[in-house]
């Protein structure tokens, strides 16, 4: 199965536009009705959907340590000298070498 992605509201959607772009399935805050949502709150809409969240926030990383049955993390550590397109690429890349199921239960720092 290929990833789905959400992308947490912490993140630009010209990262969920570019995705699409790539012809990745991402979702973002405001389609999903999740705008102003707690974190649980898009944690269990991940799980719900089966999506991979897209996130910088450390909240899910504590989430993800107490519950493993969840769709996976795309954690990014922002930062100014690391611009958006390189989470992109990487995201797209990385289609390419795992499935969804691979996501499944596991945090993948990029």
């Amino acid at each position: 199965m290929t990833p789905r992605f959400h992308l947490d509201e912490n993140l630009t959607t010209r990262i969920a536009k570019a995705l699409l772009k790539r012809g990745r399935d991402c979702t973002t805050c405001r389609e999903a009705g999740l705008v102003g949502a707690t974190d649980e709150q898009q944690w269990q809409y991940a799980i719900r959907e089966q999506r991979i969240i897209i996130t910088a926030d450390q909240d899910f990383l504590r989430m993800a340590a107490v519950d493993m049955e969840h769709p996976g993390i795309i954690f990014w550590t922002k930062s100014a000298d690391r611009p958006f397109g390189q989470l992109v690429k990487a995201i797209d890349e990385l289609c390419y070498e795992k499935s969804a199921e691979e996501f499944r239960g596991t945090v993948t720092f990029l």
